[in-house]
């Protein structure tokens, strides 16, 4: 969605002048400026003025979709609990005045709401202090309560009623925008998180006096985040192309395919089962993901088994399983080698899929895969299971950075560079003379492999003796076609590696290596991508 923002600063009012909206609009322009946002910023609007510069900003955007912001710091007023915006260049003498030659809130809020596509975010710093100190009788103290319509988040400085700093501990700023500039330029944070910073900060700063209020109607949530602000919030840094290694092998030659190993026969099968066993996913759900002809993953899980003639297995999508099978519960990693091992002599591995005609394991390409956000399969605890379950479908919490957050970063890296091998940083750890562990300088480590099965990408210390020929590494084109071909319920997992690493505990010391998995993110490992 396109980003556009009204921006206005009044501070020359003939009876009651500010000092810092001006600089207030000015900085919060350039700050959106930097997130993206094609902003208009005025300064100092009469009434004539205020009307053209909103009609116009209004007229843009009341068709298509748009993030819309209107930013407006100066004075503001309620009467009859109706808020009004005060133009510089007029004397107020009594309400009517107000009603006929401020501009009304109100109408700034109709006019955005005609276009129901678009996310709404209004911020009103007003309200700093008392324009008409000789005329308490015809307005109320403060701003008014507004309810918004759907699509529409509104922020004010202040509480209703009551009244707002117009300067902060900086001096350049009011105190609630000098906080929302601050707020603004920490990545990650969503709209509600963003204006909660705001809130809890203003309140102390004005030791209990000034309490920021906001109105929100919003479906999902906004973040201010751009491409350079997504670069600092997950593990991954830009880097100049020339400390970049190229592939020379064609990107036609490198397939998704090239990373699946299938499971064609019972043989394969067992394999797969006794490593996943012995590496402790013995009670995890039997999971087979199936690559279809357009190039789609779909996940299924085991509901039947055995078979007198056509031994094999029944599968169900996470969806059916849910739907239809949930109260049975599903087959667990050992439960399958089990039976897999007991398949008669000389049998084809079969699946029925979603209880249809069976279907040869040889005609699939299919693979075992493991759900790492279920522990096991236990019938006492099926509703934990089936939670955990909708929670992989739906938005379960990350603590690092998701696939799926990965391939919207990737989407900045220009097409020339995709040919770049992968580099991981991870920061080095040492211990000092006391003994002591100290994280020091970092080195490169490159991805080798991938594996399906257990969704972890395989990498080395380039320092490693033993790391595979250059023709194994993972280019950025392999990675992103990789994380494509990850079923859409594990674009939410994390990014899972098991490598080779190198440590220097002591200085003079000989490098020792050892094998570890770690999710990206931790010991500040990060992927480093050309800009």
């Amino acid at each position: 969605m396109l980003r556009k923002a009204l921006v206005i600063g009044n501070r020359n009012y003939s009876d009651k002048p500010l000092i810092t909206p001006c600089n207030d609009a000015s900085d919060m322009s350039t700050l959106l400026t930097s997130k993206d946002f094609d902003v208009t910023l005025k300064h100092d609007l009469c009434i004539e003025s205020f009307d053209r510069e909103i009609s116009g900003f209004c007229n843009v955007v009341k068709e298509g979709k748009f993030i819309t912001l209107v930013y407006f710091a100066g004075h503001g007023v309620q009467v009859d609990g109706q808020n009004y915006l005060l133009p510089i260049g007029q004397e107020f003498i009594d309400e009517t005045q107000i009603k006929y030659r401020a501009y009304s809130l109100n109408e700034l809020l109709d006019r955005l709401s005609k276009n129901r596509n678009n996310l709404n975010i209004i911020i009103i710093d007003a309200c700093r202090n008392n324009p008409f100190d000789q005329n308490r009788n015809f307005y109320g103290s403060g701003l008014a309560e507004v309810t918004v319509n759907r699509g529409t988040f509104i922020a004010f400085a202040t509480s209703p009623g009551k009244t707002a700093s117009d300067v902060s501990l900086t001096g350049r700023n009011g105190l609630y925008t000098s906080h929302l500039l601050n707020a603004l330029k920490r990545p990650t944070l969503g709209l509600e998180q963003v204006f909660k910073l705001v809130r809890e900060n203003v309140f102390n700063e004005s030791q209990e006096k000034q309490l920021p209020w906001v109105s929100n109607s919003l479906i999902g949530d906004f973040c201010f985040d751009t491409k350079t602000d997504k670069v600092k919030y997950l593990p991954a840094t830009f880097q100049a192309t020339s400390h970049f290694e190229f592939s020379d092998i064609l990107e036609k030659d490198r397939l998704f395919t090239k990373f699946i190993n299938p499971v064609r026969t019972w043989a394969d099968l067992i394999v797969n089962l006794k490593v996943l066993c012995e590496e402790g996913h013995s009670e995890r759900p039997f999971c087979v993901e199936i690559l279809l002809n357009t190039g789609i993953v779909i996940p299924m899980l085991c509901v039947t088994c055995g078979g007198n003639v056509d031994y094999g297995y029944g599968l169900v999508t996470f969806e059916e399983y849910l739907k239809n099978n949930a109260e049975y519960g599903c087959f667990s990693v050992a439960y399958v080698l089990e039976s897999a091992q007991s398949a008669p002599e000389g049998s084809e591995l079969f699946y029925s899929i979603d209880f249809s005609e069976r279907i040869s394991a040889n005609q699939l390409t299919s693979w075992p895969a493991i759900l790492w956000g279920i522990e096991n399969t236990d019938g006492t605890n099926l509703g934990s299971f089936h939670a955990t379950l909708i929670n992989m479908i739906k938005d379960p919490l990350l603590k690092y950075p998701s696939l799926d957050q990965l391939i919207d970063l990737f989407r900045y890296l220009p097409e020339n560079q995709k040919s770049a091998f992968v580099k991981i940083v991870i920061d080095d750890i040492r211990e000092d003379e006391d003994g002591n562990k100290l994280i020091e300088s970092s080195d490169d480590y490159v991805l080798t492999g991938y594996c399906n099965t257990r969704k972890t990408f395989i990498g080395f210390d380039k320092r490693f003796h033993c790391i595979p020929d250059k023709k194994e590494w993972l280019t950025y084109s392999d990675l992103i076609n990789i994380i494509s071909h990850t079923p859409e319920y594990q674009l939410k997992d994390k990014f899972q590696m098991n490598l080779m690493m190198g440590f220097i505990w002591r200085e003079g010391e000989e490098i020792e290596f050892e094998q570890s998995s770690l999710l990206l993110g931790h010991l500040d490992s990060r992927i480093v991508i050309p800009e």
